[in-house]
């Protein structure tokens, strides 16, 4: 028998997953469990995978990006930018040695394309989004002072823009490519993963007493916490939302992936 079928757990979302088992976690490391804490962080690194395919999907479906699908014409413009700051530098870096105009073009350009130009706009498309990225914090702090000296201030702006714009483009195609399939998937490992966590405190807390009871009781406490919540939210016949995977507090209505959570254990209850 597969072990999601010996346990009655209720269908909810994956952030409450994530909320939930992260706590049951650090009670169970707190406890010296340390296979139930391995456990419940597996889970949790799965809830969020589930939570991201989710999202994703429900983007799409829900045609919510600003993006239209096009990042490699976006990739061009970046291309463009950051080719005429590199272009602005050379020229400022032409003269004498000693003025301070010179030195910090000739710096920046040492710094920010050890490769050159290339280095930068020839790479794939997430490492130069990367290199880029780190490119606008170092201009944005150690070099703010020669930004403004060399006055490229509107080349690293229009940069960044295009940047983030690019970051759209990315993950929606990324999102086109997620199905309503892979969605299921992960939520199933997601609740074998849960299963599993659960399973191992049992087992190593094996005993029959009040104590050892009680301390089962305390360390699962912040899942079936949720639990409950769910199974008051039905009893109600309202929709359960998800909640902040790192805080708990519950997300706005809207944030909710209708279709999200599909699948059911064999003791899912109303």
């Amino acid at each position: 028998m597969l072990i999601e079928k010996a346990f009655k757990f209720r269908q909810m979302p994956s952030g409450r997953h994530a909320f939930a088992l992260a706590l049951v976690s650090k009670l169970a490391a707190a406890g010296g469990l340390a296979e139930s804490a391995a456990r419940a962080d597996r889970a949790v690194a799965q809830a969020h995978t589930a939570l991201e395919l989710e999202q994703m999907w429900s983007s799409v479906r829900k045609n919510k990006s600003r993006a239209r699908g096009d990042s490699q014409q976006v990739d061009r413009l970046v291309d463009e930018q950051i080719s005429a700051l590199e272009q602005k530098l050379q020229a400022e870096a032409k003269g004498d040695d000693k003025d301070p105009v010179v030195k910090m073009a000739r710096e920046l350009l040492r710094e920010l394309f050890p490769e050159g130009l290339r280095g930068v706009t020839q790479k794939a498309l997430e490492v130069q989004q990367g290199t880029v990225d780190i490119m606008l914090k170092r201009l944005d702090g150690e070099f703010a002072g020669h930004v403004a000296t060399l006055h490229v201030e509107r080349q690293v702006e229009r940069i960044r823009g295009l940047n983030e714009e690019l970051r759209v483009e990315m993950a929606y195609e990324r999102a086109k490519k997620v199905t309503y399939k892979d969605v299921v998937a992960a939520e199933k490992l997601l609740h074998s993963y849960v299963c599993k966590a659960a399973a191992a405190v049992y087992f190593e807390l094996d005993g029959e007493d009040a104590a050892t009871q009680a301390q089962i009781a305390k360390i699962l406490g912040p899942f079936i916490d949720q639990q409950e919540r769910v199974l008051l939210d039905r009893k109600r016949r309202r929709k359960t939302v998800d909640v902040n995977p790192k805080t708990g507090e519950e997300l706005p209505e809207d944030d909710v992936i209708e279709d999200g959570s599909a699948v059911l254990s064999s003791g899912d209850e109303a």
